[in-house]
């Protein structure tokens, strides 16, 4: 899976969390002080969402460890290229 993809798949569920189709930010926004998501909404919403639709599951180790939108972004995008080699 590209970059752009997952990065569109990102951009779109935090839309969606935010409750605003047209909210602007950039990869360096943090997932909870830029950009105000809840922890519930991280753990609830943000990560079964994505792993739903990327059809790609990262540990907890790897969730907590993401921080900002570019975090998701590459962390997502990596795995599913790891999953592909195997």
């Amino acid at each position: 899976m590209h970059r752009e993809t997952v990065r569109k798949e990102v951009i779109a569920v935090i839309r969606d969390i935010l409750g605003d189709e047209n909210a602007e930010f950039g990869e360096d926004a943090n997932l909870t002080t830029d950009l105000n998501i809840i922890s519930d909404d991280l753990s609830f919403v943000f990560v079964p969402e994505l792993q739903d639709r990327l059809g790609v599951k990262l540990s907890l180790k790897e969730w907590r460890e993401i921080g900002t939108v570019r975090d998701a972004i590459d962390a997502l995008t990596e795995h599913y290229k790891g999953k592909l080699k195997k």
